[in-house]
């Protein structure tokens, strides 16, 4: 152990290590993940109770030119230095920072307040789609193009402003609007699915800061701070040569939210082996003013 907090970054040996969960810690209770069906079919079941309804009536999204993807672990002590770099991130016009906490470190004797194996299954895949021999944190990825280290904001800054931003060639467009009690999303692509690749619609749930008090593990004693942690990800669909749209109930996006809190929609090539690619178009929406 004393070796690795040297290091710039923590990495495990392999893609099955420990996941045995520790005594220390506890995870608030998280909603159950509902099949896209049942998303895009529940606002439409007739004698259902009406969900509350929102004040944010016709509330459109804003796009979104790079999105910065960081996985890191509350229970990983060098992953901190990582955070600071995400809140200076966000405040930058068109970027999206998107935090997911993996499970892999809960063993050390923390059991991460947003990790989840979902998360950890997103960065296994870039790692494959990287050929990276292993996963760490932290980690971050750029608009599903080039990944770094999470604590070189230097290599960072550089990469934001080199990549193209995502929407400029004007092959695909996300874009998701409230309607009611209802997010509705529409999606439309040119020429984008190849043998080796089809797009697909994602849609992200996160709430916009958390502050967690550590008890227990490397950072036992640390508070540390969030920037848009993500609660929930999925796979709406894949394209198949028409746009897409797509409506969900804006009740099942905000469940488990902690304070103020919103939702992305990217357009993400992926490969047929199921590895995320890059990311073609992406929007955010604020969900904070839903009740």
């Amino acid at each position: 152990m004393t070796e690795e907090r040297l290091l710039p970054h923590r990495t495990i040996a392999s893609r099955t290590g420990p996941r045995a969960l520790p005594r220390g810690g506890n995870r608030p209770a998280r909603p159950p993940r509902l099949s896209v069906l049942a998303l895009v079919s529940a606002s439409l079941v007739a004698g259902t109770p009406a969900f509350a309804q929102t004040a944010l009536e016709g509330q459109t999204s804003i796009p979104v030119e790079h999105v910065v993807e960081l996985f890191t672990s509350q229970a990983c002590s060098t992953c901190p230095p990582a955070g600071k770099v995400m809140d200076g991130i966000a405040g930058e016009a068109g970027v999206l920072p998107l935090t997911y906490h993996v499970d892999y470190w809960d063993y050390t004797g923390w059991r991460d307040t947003y990790g989840s194996p979902e998360n950890t299954s997103r960065q296994r895949d870039y790692g494959a789609s990287f050929n990276l021999s292993t996963l760490f944190t932290p980690q971050i990825v750029i608009d599903g193009r080039e990944q770094f280290v999470g604590t070189k904001p230097q290599e960072i800054e550089q990469a934001l402003n080199a990549l193209r931003p995502i929407d400029a060639g004007g092959q695909a467009l996300v874009r998701a609007r409230i309607a009611g009690r209802n997010l509705k999303i529409y999606a439309s692509l040119e020429n984008t699915a190849t043998q080796d690749a089809m797009p697909v619609l994602i849609v992200v749930t996160y709430d916009n800061h958390a502050s967690t008090s550590v008890t227990s593990g490397e950072n036992d004693g640390a508070t540390l701070t969030t920037t848009h942690p993500v609660r929930d990800w999925r796979v709406l669909g894949a394209w198949s040569g028409e746009p897409m749209k797509v409506t969900l109930p804006i009740s099942t996006l905000t469940a488990g939210a902690i304070g103020d809190n919103g939702c992305a929609v990217l357009i993400q090539s992926m490969g047929r082996d199921g590895s995320p690619g890059p990311i073609l178009s992406a929007a955010r929406i604020d969900l904070s003013g839903y009740r």
